[in-house]
């Protein structure tokens, strides 16, 4: 098909997401296919037994362990359903298309198999994917909500994807898989474990109920594989430190809150008295925000690097009300401080270390070297 300008062609790029619908099936209808437009783009919706554009599946797990053999590269694909593990399963796949006008040379050799021409309209997907991934999101969205949530409970893939007359090709991206460390724990770690448990096993009920419900969050935040919701319950420990943390008096203020008081109850308005009652309401409620909590924190806690944690905190906050404000989701692990990256797993558990043990001391990793923590309790 031509495109709109001389010497162009009409080229499909897009992006496919694969459901394996858990425990459903179809009563009537053997497969449900439907194709329509959503804004600019194309959507093709489909329910069914033989997913239009193959199945791939792997065997690999979450971690890559040292010294054990990794699976994270043995993928395989099936054009019939029946040859990989979900055999018999319904699948819903959809895919969003836009129609890009692109050089007619260069359909022509992607046509003919050629690898730059691939990857030049790779391209042109990549930069089209986040408008595609909006509108998957909401036609997922919807079919969960509306008709059931494992329909599209369990992604099994997502890529980009170019058709050719006869045959596609993909970009294909599995889930993630953590490259985990190698060590040991020496002899002063041995030493170091059993003097703190039994002084864990020492500690007042209060103290005991904070540190369970602190350590409840960051045990699911180590556990989490996807960084939108690593994001989220590694910031709900923090939080939670944080609770107890309060503004020093201000001579100043208490003063000017004292004279406003004086007006409203020497003034001549007759409700004056709702008026004090409201306006003692709202001093009461003030509490610092949660950037001059984290800032207290830090300046009380005084551990290397202070400045530079609560520079990061604050950028950290600002990605979380995005998030919880306005629903933006292009959120970051790590952001740039004068002193360099900070991650913010390790802005938490050093947080944590300190309220909960007096002290700042972590494990060791390769972003966080030892030297950095004072840490001599694995090598």
């Amino acid at each position: 098909m031509t495109g709109t300008q001389p010497g162009t062609v009409t080229q499909r790029v897009g992006l496919r997401r694969l459901f394996v619908a858990c425990g459903l099936g179809l009563n009537e209808a053997n497969e449900i296919h439907e194709e329509f437009r959503f804004g600019d783009v194309t959507v093709e919706l489909y329910l069914g037994y033989r997913p239009k554009y193959n199945v791939s599946f792997s065997s690999s797990g979450k971690y890559i362990v040292p010294g054990k053999k990794a699976e994270m590269f043995h993928w395989e694909t099936k054009s019939d359903p029946s040859q990989t593990p979900h055999a018999g399963e319904l699948f819903t796949e959809m895919t969003c298309f836009s129609e890009l006008a692109v050089n007619a040379d260069l359909v022509r050799r992607f046509r003919g198999n050629d690898q730059e021409a691939q990857k030049e309209l790779m391209r042109l997907a990549r930069d089209a994917s986040a408008v595609h991934s909006k509108a998957l999101d909401v036609v997922s969205g919807a079919l969960g909500l509306r008709f059931h949530r494992q329909l599209v409970l369990e992604l099994l893939h997502e890529e980009l994807i170019i058709p050719r007359e006869k045959d596609w090709t993909v970009e294909f991206v599995g889930p993630g898989v953590e490259l985990l460390e190698s060590g040991r724990l020496n002899d002063a770690g041995a030493r170091a474990l059993r003097e703190l448990m039994p002084a864990i096993g020492r500690c007042d009920a209060g103290a005991l109920d904070r540190a369970a419900s602190v350590f409840f969050w960051l045990l699911r935040a180590w556990a989490q594989r996807d960084p939108l919701s690593k994001f989220v319950a590694l910031f709900i420990p923090l939080e939670m430190l944080l609770q107890g943390v309060t503004l020093a008096p201000d001579a100043e203020a208490e003063s000017a809150v004292e004279q406003i008081r004086k007006l409203i109850s020497g003034c001549d308005y007759p409700d004056s008295s709702r008026l004090l009652r409201a306006f003692d309401q709202l001093v009461g409620q003030r509490s610092p925000s949660l950037n001059q909590r984290f800032e207290i924190l830090a300046k009380q806690a005084q551990m290397p690097h202070w400045e530079q944690d609560i520079e990061a905190f604050c950028k950290f906050n600002k990605m979380r009300n995005r998030l919880l404000h306005h629903g933006e989701n292009a959120l970051s692990l790590a952001v740039e401080v004068e002193a360099g990256v900070q991650p913010l797993e390790d802005l938490v558990e050093r947080y944590i270390s300190k309220a909960l043990f007096g002290d700042g001391q972590v494990y060791a990793t390769r972003w966080r070297p030892r030297w950095e923590v004072g840490s001599a309790k694995t090598e």
